[in-house]
């Protein structure tokens, strides 16, 4: 699988705009095409710049935004269930990286985040073993979370999650680093910066202001 980076999606949309020219895709510049991945980016992924600070007077760090997954497959995993991360979120104190996680039809009730190795705790606790009722969620260091329950077991079987991850602002990732897109997701901001490229001529190139001087021309006398 290829990774997702900047510099994996340029190559990309030249590709697909060359049409079999490789010269074609050179008609538009880096910069052009990076201005409207980030845009098509921001809009796929719902970015949101914030602004935390915490109660010890801690601070998120500026350039972070949050990015919204709608749709994030639950799998059953042994007694209980987990969803693989649809990217790898930065990683924060208190486990901040990780939003907010929920059901998609349910955002106002989050799911408990717990530490890992908690949950095991909290089953031997009789008067807390089932969390009040209410779903947790542990994040071990596999790229996966991992519920409390097996969602796809409930009365209502549950197979998609709705999360929000703190990730670097786009403009901050370098050519080279792994985007938090997922592969369905690259390959649809591909093809809408391709068709908005298409679409558009490719800008004309710079005309120095000034002209050659055209001899002149004696009177014939």
């Amino acid at each position: 699988m290829a990774i997702i980076t900047r510099r994996y999606l340029i190559e990309q949309i030249r590709s697909l705009l060359s049409g079999g020219d490789p010269s074609a895709g050179s008609k538009y510049e880096p910069r052009i095409i990076m201005s409207h991945l980030q845009n098509i980016i921001n809009t796929k992924l719902k970015s949101e710049y914030f602004n935390v600070t915490l109660p010890s007077d801690e601070t998120i760090p500026d350039g972070l935004v949050l990015a919204t997954y709608d749709s994030v497959p639950v799998e059953s995993y042994k007694d209980r269930s987990r969803s693989r991360l649809p990217a790898q979120p930065i990683g924060l104190r208190r486990g901040m990286g990780i939003f907010h996680v929920s059901l998609i039809d349910d955002l106002d009730n989050p799911f408990i985040p717990l530490q890992s190795g908690q949950n095991a705790f909290i089953k031997s606790q009789n008067f807390i073993n089932d969390l009040f009722g209410q779903i947790g969620y542990e994040a071990p260091s596999d790229g996966y979370i991992t519920y409390t329950v097996d969602l796809t077991k409930l009365a209502s079987p549950i197979s998609e999650v709705f999360m929000r991850l703190v990730v670097m602002d786009f403009d901050k990732y370098d050519d080279f680093d792994m985007l938090p897109l997922t592969a369905d997701m690259a390959e649809d901001v591909v093809n809408r910066v391709v068709a908005l490229l298409n679409n558009t001529p490719p800008p004309d190139k710079k005309v120095d202001s000034k002209t050659e001087e055209v001899p002149q021309q004696r009177p014939v006398i």
